[in-house]
């Protein structure tokens, strides 16, 4: 009976502004057309959950490894900025309020995170580059603050509701984004090649954020577009993938950072060519025993006899060969009952803190002169391998300085030697 009648529908925008846009009208069964606007939402819907729960992945990796302090808060800050934008982008995306049939609730919530987003963006900027001054990152977590506060009051009289105050947020936003085009444009300028190198991926990240959000703004007021937060899911979504390379790489140049410091470290502490504690080593130790006033100590002092004769007549290939037989074998046999250093060309020392420790020392010191052995020459002959061998013990009957140790071991050493060298 309605056939050939014509249906006048007329909408009333009651902002009086652009943002209030008719993009689809639609006509057919609610169930289909439900359908289909579901399917149209799903793919922002998907970027949107997939955000939120990278954001909480974030958030429960932070916590084992911050007690563990591996890392520091950035990754919280990471956190939290991700899984606030997930919030707010999957009560934006409209999806929900098609299926549960409340929009004032869910446009309720997307307002409140979307004014929470710069908050932990900011934070983490701060902790993880040094472009973002304390300041700036102070600056724009007050404003944030404001501007929540301010919109939030208003709602809540009712002298203006979310969408009426919509402009003091866009007008923050655009405020933080020329802050962080003024951080990276300061970086660059202090940096240049340095900074677009270390911190390439970050700027490329931040900048697609700003722009996506830059353009969803404008697209509200003076365009058409189906979803208003559709650019700047993009653009978060590019922001942690950027951010997630940028991590990786620096991550990676620390532990290559502190790979190459062990290294110089253990260089700074041990013999090149034998592995042993270095001289330096050795002084440092003496030092802290004699200030530590230990009366447990046993040192023992080693010359190799017969180097000087072995790299002359055969090379210093053989002498590294006989100089590394001796290191190897009084840490085999030594090494158990304390430490064992090179502290120059033919001299060892052996230390050890171990209460009582000489009866065992002698034991142990019998059994490595007896597996030096002999040294295969080029020649094909054989050497026999031998060392002077002096040693003073600091006991509490025996109270005196490390010193007074170290010229007793040596007195014992050369005497050693002397008497070697008359045998033979």
């Amino acid at each position: 009976e309605d056939s050939g009648c014509t249906l006048t529908l007329v909408i009333d925008n009651p902002y009086g502004d652009g943002s209030g846009k008719i993009n689809h009208m639609y006509l057919g069964r609610s169930e289909d057309i439900l359908i289909s606007r579901i399917r149209d939402k799903a793919p922002g819907f998907g970027i949107s959950f997939l955000i939120a729960h990278l954001g909480l992945a974030f958030i429960l990796f932070y916590l084992p490894l911050h007690k563990k302090h591996i890392i520091g808060s950035e990754m919280l800050y990471l956190g939290l900025f991700a899984l606030n934008t997930g919030i707010f982008m999957l009560a934006d995306n409209r999806m929900l309020q098609l299926i549960l049939r409340n929009s004032h609730i869910y446009h309720t919530i997307a307002e409140l995170f979307m004014m929470l987003i710069t908050i932990p963006l900011f934070l983490y900027l701060g902790k993880m580059y040094t472009e973002y001054s304390p300041v700036m990152v102070q600056t724009v977590c007050l404003i944030s603050v404001m501007d929540f506060s301010i919109r939030f009051c208003l709602n809540l009289t009712g002298l203006k509701d979310f969408h009426e105050s919509l402009r003091l947020t866009h007008i923050t936003f655009g405020i933080l984004i020329a802050l962080v085009i003024y951080a990276i444009g300061k970086g660059f300028y202090q940096n240049q090649r340095q900074h677009l190198k270390h911190n390439l991926y970050h700027n490329l990240g931040i900048l697609c954020l700003c722009f996506g959000v830059l353009l969803d703004i404008l697209l509200l007021w003076f365009g058409s577009a189906p979803e208003t937060s559709f650019f700047t899911r993009i653009g978060v979504l590019l922001f942690l993938i950027m951010e997630a390379v940028q991590v990786t790489l620096r991550l990676m140049t620390n532990y290559q950072e502190g790979v190459r410091m062990q290294l110089l470290s253990r260089l700074a502490y041990r013999d090149g060519l034998t592995d042993l504690l270095n001289r330096t080593s050795y002084m440092e130790e003496l030092k802290r025993l004699d200030a530590s006033h230990n009366f447990h100590v046993l040192l023992a002092l080693y010359d190799v006899n017969s180097l000087k004769y072995v790299n002359d007549t055969y090379g210093h290939q053989s002498g590294d060969k006989l100089i590394c037989r001796v290191a190897d074998t009084l840490s085999a046999h030594l090494g158990s009952l304390g430490k064992c250093y090179r502290i120059g060309g033919d001299e060892f020392v052996f230390l050890s803190t171990v209460s009582d420790s000489e009866k065992e020392f002698l034991k142990l010191q019998r059994d490595f002169e007896a597996s030096l052995g002999t040294l295969k020459l080029p020649d094909g002959s054989e050497h026999p391998i031998t060392v002077a061998m002096g040693y003073s013990v600091l006991t509490h009957n025996m109270p005196r300085s490390m010193d007074d140790m170290v010229r007793e071991a040596d007195a014992k050493m050369y005497e050693a030697k002397r008497r070697m060298k008359t045998e033979n």
